[in-house]
């Protein structure tokens, strides 16, 4: 894997390694890319109409993200020649964690994965961490079964009285996205139950 000097690696790559699938950049010069550009804007700008009209309520703002893919999904399928659908994994199985979020078929009966995130105000271009994608432990849970383009749809969010309205939209190709992997040691609560243990009722009968 060819990382580069800031220890990151382009998402082509780690989706080539990771899933065996290839990811396709958008290309100015290929109409049909510029085709599926411009659709999709118009099906982002109507979710956002949306949101405008039916505000996202949330108590907590890391939980607006997941939210509006709703509103992308119905926008995109009321596209002439376009249907939209939460991709399911290489057994066939829906899993509604994991990347990506949303996988797209345009008119040109091609595929394209959409990743939904979303930004408050004043905090869209701090370095805190926004995409991540974890590398399954079987192949067969894979969200990623396709040769496709992979585009980011990121929002803009104001609160107000924890209703959450958008007032920008982008669409991202993350074809080159830098990535970092993140290492960690882990357990499970099965492997935690068989440690050493006590309770209060435990210190209640000394």
């Amino acid at each position: 894997m060819n990382r580069r000097a800031d220890n990151s690696t382009p998402l082509y790559e780690v989706i080539r390694n990771t899933f065996g699938k290839e990811v396709y950049k958008i290309d100015a010069e290929d109409i049909r890319d510029m085709d599926l550009v411009q659709d999709l804007l118009v099906a982002l700008i109507q979710a956002k109409q949306a949101m405008i009209k039916e505000p996202i309520q949330s108590k907590r703002p890391n939980e607006v993200g997941n939210h509006i893919e709703p509103y992308v999904l119905d926008a995109l399928n009321e596209m002439q020649g376009y249907t939209a659908k939460k991709p399911k994994t290489k057994s066939g199985k829906g899993q509604s964690a994991g990347y990506p979020d949303i996988v797209v078929t345009d008119k040109h009966q091609r595929a394209s994965y959409l990743e939904c995130k979303t930004s408050a105000e004043g905090r869209k271009k701090k370095g805190m961490r926004t995409f991540y994608l974890s590398e399954p432990s079987n192949l067969e849970t894979a969200k990623v079964t396709l040769d496709a383009r992979h585009l980011a749809v990121l929002f803009t969010m104001k609160e107000e009285n924890q209703k959450y309205i958008p007032t920008e939209v982008l669409l991202i190709d993350i074809y080159a996205l830098p990535c970092k992997l993140k290492r960690e040691w882990n357990s499970d609560n099965i492997r935690l139950l068989q440690q050493p243990q006590w309770s209060g009722a435990d210190f209640d009968k000394l």
